[in-house]
């Protein structure tokens, strides 16, 4: 018997520490599988939002070619075959510091919406959210940009939320001016659920000014996709 408590305890120690971890992480594995989201094009993704991988290629691809030149003698063409395929690889770098593609302007627009959100700041909101939006929480609905303003100005102060941090940003073009977003929030707050994705959906505005901190998208429609001990949030 004293075995077999020691076992127990041993069993619940192990739960507790990783339940522990699980927690500590933002318990994102514990999310139900969500709706999978177009992909993007992979010139798209490879050159310009994740060149790391092409270029780290490139140049080991460009380095064995020159060490079988130099092995065979050809020492010359060796020494430019390896500092052509570093030039390309770090250009394929440069690139994709300097190109902002609209799926990474999209997610931009989605971490403003969530700061914005957070700070409770109608002027910021405004810029962000679409006329027609529709938005769902487990607290309620609106329709309208002014009145989902209002309803986070008069329904989030008693969420008690101190700090939200953007963990993980899914975005997708559905049409020329649509796309949609997949989004983990983490919260410090004392009320609100710690950990949720949402999904929020965009349309491009082509009159917005240059320098808007959305890019040009705005919020269609904002709706939760999974809320930490909340089952159903949208219903």
């Amino acid at each position: 018997m004293a075995g077999f408590g020691r076992m127990v305890t041993v069993g619940v120690g192990t739960l507790a520490v990783a339940a522990s971890l699980a927690w500590a992480q933002g318990v994102g594995d514990l999310a139900p599988n969500l709706p999978p989201l177009p992909e993007p094009p992979a010139l798209e993704r490879y050159l310009f939002e994740t060149p790391w991988p092409t270029a780290i290629l490139i140049a080991l691809g460009a380095v064995a070619v020159a060490y079988a030149l130099n092995r065979s003698g050809k020492g010359r063409p060796a020494a430019w075959t390896a500092l052509g395929g570093l030039l390309v690889a770090a250009g394929v770098v440069i690139t994709g510091l300097v190109v902002t593609t609209d799926r990474e302007r999209v997610a931009d627009a989605c971490r403003e919406l969530v700061d914005a959100t957070a700070a409770i700041a109608p002027e910021r909101l405004d810029l962000i959210l679409h006329p027609d939006v529709r938005a769902t929480t487990r607290f309620g609905s609106a329709h309208g940009s002014g009145p989902v303003v209002d309803f986070v100005r008069r329904r989030l102060p008693g969420a008690a939320i101190s700090s939200a941090r953007v963990l993980e940003v899914n975005a997708a073009l559905t049409a020329g001016d649509l796309a949609t977003t997949q989004v983990r929030v983490r919260v410090e707050s004392d009320v609100a659920p710690p950990n949720s994705w949402w999904r929020v959906d965009w349309q491009r505005d082509a009159s917005a000014d240059p320098e808007d901190p959305a890019h040009g998208w705005r919020a269609t429609r904002i709706e939760p996709l999974w809320i930490l001990g909340v089952p159903n949030p949208g219903g």
